[in-house]
């Protein structure tokens, strides 16, 4: 997928394009996707450029390019109601559904490289943290942060009542954080069974089930 090309803005906020820019598809990596409310898709693809995509009845095209890389590219995104947050460099930024820039934020710990929304809050998983932030008026206000272990965190959940975090780092570490008490709850590593290589781990909190965790990997464990 892709655009024409812009000139890159030289200003510190990260770059981004009008609605109605014009796109054509030439295929390529897509490394994050999310649906908002109303049922739209949005992608980061492999140059960290944040795309909208548009069902055409046989498969998904870009209709928008809302960040253009541009050396500054998209390290993560999560649905927010009928709209999408995103995370670029030193700052979170929210798009609402016609692509227009509704909020935008300062990264207090980065990179960011995992986000979760729950209602008009956004978690956000970068440098050693999971920090909150809080949606208002036109921007994305940041509160508590909790750190989470040593090591390369990639991936973040919340359970319902916002409560606990789930964190993966090192590929195979799964942790439980309480945000409350701003501390790590439980530590879980997946071992290699005999000469098995764990390459990735993932975990998910079970919807309406507080301490129960969904546990795959590379092995299909």
């Amino acid at each position: 997928m892709g655009t024409k090309k812009k000139n890159a803005s030289k200003e510190k906020q990260p770059s981004s394009l009008p609605p109605e820019t014009e796109t054509d598809d030439r295929g390529g990596a897509i490394v994050a996707l999310a649906f908002d409310a109303g049922r739209r898709l949005y992608a980061i693809d492999g140059d960290g450029r944040v795309l909208q995509l548009a069902d055409d009845g046989e498969r998904f095209t870009t209709s928008r390019v809302l960040h253009d890389a541009a050396g500054d590219p998209a390290t993560a995104l999560a649905a927010c109601g009928e709209g999408v947050v995103v995370a670029v460099g030193t700052h979170l930024l929210v798009f609402g559904a016609d692509g227009a820039r509704e909020a935008t934020g300062e990264v207090e710990a980065g990179p960011v490289s995992a986000l979760v929304v729950r209602g008009r809050t956004v978690f956000a998983l970068g440098g050693g943290y999971v920090t909150r932030y809080d949606l208002e008026a036109g921007r994305l206000v940041p509160g508590a942060r909790v750190a989470h272990g040593a090591g390369v965190a990639f991936d973040l959940d919340l359970d319902d009542a916002e409560k606990r975090a789930l964190v993966l780092r090192d590929r195979k570490m799964v942790e439980i954080l309480d945000l409350g008490a701003k501390k790590v709850l439980h530590t879980w590593e997946r071992k290699g069974l005999g000469s098995s290589r764990v390459e990735d781990v993932g975990a998910r909190f079970q919807p309406g089930k507080d301490a129960v965790l969904s546990v795959t990997d590379a092995g299909g464990y």
